[in-house]
């Protein structure tokens, strides 16, 4: 029988190689011997979104998000998988949501900016950008962004 990390290792592993419907089956596995397990749960709700299967990884992540107000890569997650399935307002939220909860978290800065400039808001976008440089002034990404 497997060890539980051993069947972790297993999950990421598949999940990592883009074999995300293989994935979901180990994920759900350890999930049935380990239901409160979040970081599994997590990288489930992960990979139901990055197999197309939207709806599903959608309802996981608002699942994790009403039980886990600190974890700021969850909220990440949650607010890119949102982008994915178009629905960019509650997308923005769950950014700035991340943002409440880690204010240099520095990739929530960059997607919300990024956001914010694909809806036309081009001022606020502008503010978004410079807040995010001030945060990592080193990488080019928001520079560029904001020329």
């Amino acid at each position: 029988m497997e060890s539980p990390q051993d069947a972790l290792n297993k999950a990421l592993a598949l999940h990592g190689q883009g074999r995300f419907d293989e994935a979901i089956v180990e994920y759900r596995l350890i999930l049935r011997q380990y239901p409160d397990d979040q970081t599994v749960a997590a990288n489930l709700a992960s990979a139901l979104v990055r197999a197309g299967r939207l709806d599903e990884g959608l309802r996981l992540y608002q699942e994790l998000t009403s039980h886990n107000d600190c974890q700021p890569e969850l909220w990440f997650n949650f607010a890119n998988a949102l982008q994915r399935a178009g629905q960019t307002g509650k997308a923005r939220q769950t950014f700035e949501r991340t943002l409440a909860i880690a204010p240099k978290f520095f990739p929530a800065a960059l997607n919300l900016a990024n956001l914010v400039r694909d809806t036309g808001d081009v001022e606020e976008a502008v503010t978004l950008y410079r807040r995010a440089i001030a945060m990592n002034p080193q990488h080019p990404k928001p520079r560029v962004n904001l020329a």
